[in-house]
Formats: C-alpha cells, structure tokens, sequence
C-alpha cells in the first residue's frame, strides 16, 4: 500500500525537529556585531611555550570590527614574544603619576607591523596592577581564541594577578590588527633601546590636533617638531610633505607611527619614515638612530619628495 505523501514529509520533518533540539549548540560569530565574549578559558597552543597554560583573563570579547579581521598567527606570536616575561609586579597607568611604573600607551608590535598588543585601562580606572608575564599570558589566550579560532582581534579584561590573588579588573589587553604605511632605508648605528625609550616619553594625547608649517590660527602644532632620547642618539621628526594647508591628526596616532618605525626598521638596523598620517595623508614621521646633527628647524624631506611621489612608492619594507 503506498504511503501518502504527506505522511512522509511529516515524519522527515519530525526526524528533523529530533535532530535539532538534541543537538549541541555551537556558538559562532554574529556575522553584525562580530562580538564574542568567552569566559575562563584555557589555552594551550601547540606553537608556544608549554610551561604557559590556564586561563588568565576572566574574559575574552572577540570583535573584527573593533580589531580587525585577519590577523596573521606568525606575526601575532612575534608580536607576543616580545613582551617581557618579568614576574615582577608593576603599576601600569597614567603618564605623569609617581606611582606608575609603566606609564600608558605600551604596545608591542610585530616587525611587519601587522599584529600588536595594547595594554589598557577600563573607563573609570587610573591605574592597574600585572605582571609582565601575566599581561604575556592574557594576550596569549587573544592569539588562540580570537586570531586562530575566529580570525579576528579581541580583547582580555579582568587579568588575573596572581600577586593580588585575583584578577585586576582595572586592566585590559588587546589585540588588534594594524596596517602601518611604512619605508626603511639606510643602516643605522647604536641601540635599538634608544628610540624605544622615545615611545614612553612622546607625545601620546589623543585630542584632534591640526598641524602645519606655517603659521596662522588653525595651526596648532607648527612643524617640524622634533624629539631625541636621553643619549641624543635616537631621533623623532614630525613634519608635513607639503607646506601648503594645515592636516588633522592626533599625538596618539603619531606615536603609533613611531612603535611601527621602531619595529618594523630600527630594530632591522635600518632608519625608518612612516607617512599618510592625518586625515589628508600629509604628516610624516621620520626616526634616526644615531643621525647626523641638523637643525631642528630642517625638513627632514629631500627636496624632490611629495606627496605624488611618496604616494607612488610600494608600502614594503626595504
């Protein structure tokens, strides 16, 4: 006797409601908001040091819209062995507080500037308590829950210092994804250490700021500015490609310039120049290790650089 169709659909469709509703659920990305928050975890890759394992940040938000989709592992793990692994506890903060061992913005940047580690504070916070070593051990968990399983950058909050017997909710760690336009050129003489301890003393606001060479009312920051380290061997040019109008950036955004110079070239043993900064693309920076003595109020462009050239110019590293 043959069976109606109807009665067949129903039972496949009834076959089908079993299967869903006894199935696992699997929490995947909202392909919008790109936001996932995963608590306590574990992570245990196989491309890193085994004698770190156990969760130490009491969440992990993964979001690609806020820190990028994409980040490649290779350069994310450079990026993560290069935070030091001190045990000691330290005070990371505001610049200008006595207390503060580690005075805000750090970021620890891969050499082809791709991948990087921020530490940060929450909102309402002033300070916050880690060690290196546990700030190394939050951003490890970033690189294997959101840049390997989920492909995108993500943040770690509620850090777990194990001096403190706790986490410290003050701190935050994340992980972003970055795309430098960069140049390195020439050899460079003396230590990589000189022009990284510019980045804790630079400028670092990040207020809209209009910079400019010439002067009038809607410059606030005449160019070139320039800042050295303590020993006068490392140095940082701010200045413009063009000296017609003013453009817009912040102090932040230059001193992020300089992390992807120091990164990405000093520590090759070659000088650096970062440029299309601003909202017009005319800023640049240039960083010298050990540079010959000029004036600070020298362009530190040639005379045939412009904006059409340097535009024309691939964005690799010499």
């Amino acid at each position: 006797m043959a069976v109606p169709l109807a009665i067949i659909l129903g039972l496949n469709l009834f076959g089908l409601f079993i299967n869903v509703i006894s199935s696992p659920v699997t929490v995947t990305e909202d392909v919008f908001t790109d936001d996932i928050h995963l608590g306590n975890l574990t992570a245990e890759p196989s491309s890193v040091p085994s004698t770190i394992n156990g969760s130490n940040a009491g969440s992990v938000i993964c979001n690609g819209w806020k820190y990028g989709h994409n980040p490649p592992k290779a350069s994310c793990e450079e990026a993560w062995h290069s935070i030091p692994r001190s045990g000691q506890r330290l005070i990371f903060g505001r610049r200008g507080d006595a207390a503060v061992s580690k005075p805000l913005p750090i970021r620890w940047l891969s050499s082809d500037g791709h991948c990087g580690f921020d530490v940060g504070l929450e909102p309402a916070a002033s300070r916050g308590s880690a060690s290196e070593e546990e700030i190394s051990e939050a951003a490890l968990e970033l690189i294997e829950k959101c840049a390997v399983e989920r492909h995108v950058g993500g943040l770690a909050t509620s850090i777990e210092t194990h001096l403190l017997k706790g986490p410290d909710t003050r701190l935050n760690v994340d992980l972003s994804v970055f795309h430098p336009q960069v140049r390195c050129s020439g050899r460079t003489r003396g230590s990589y250490t000189r022009c990284t301890a510019l980045e804790s003393t630079f400028l670092a606001g990040t207020a809209p700021t209009s910079f400019g060479r010439r002067q009038s009312r809607r410059v606030q920051v005449a160019l070139p500015v320039k800042q050295t380290d303590p020993t006068h061997e490392c140095t940082a040019i701010v200045d413009m490609i063009d000296t017609g109008d003013a453009d817009q950036s912040s102090w932040y955004d230059i001193w992020a310039a300089l992390v992807a110079v120091n990164s990405m070239c000093i520590k090759r043993n070659k000088n650096g120049l970062a440029f299309g900064l601003g909202r017009q693309q005319k800023i640049i920076l240039s960083v010298n290790l050990n540079p010959p003595i000029r004036d600070s109020s020298e362009s530190v462009l040639p005379a045939n650089v412009t904006s059409a050239t340097l535009g024309s110019v691939p964005l690799v590293i010499d």
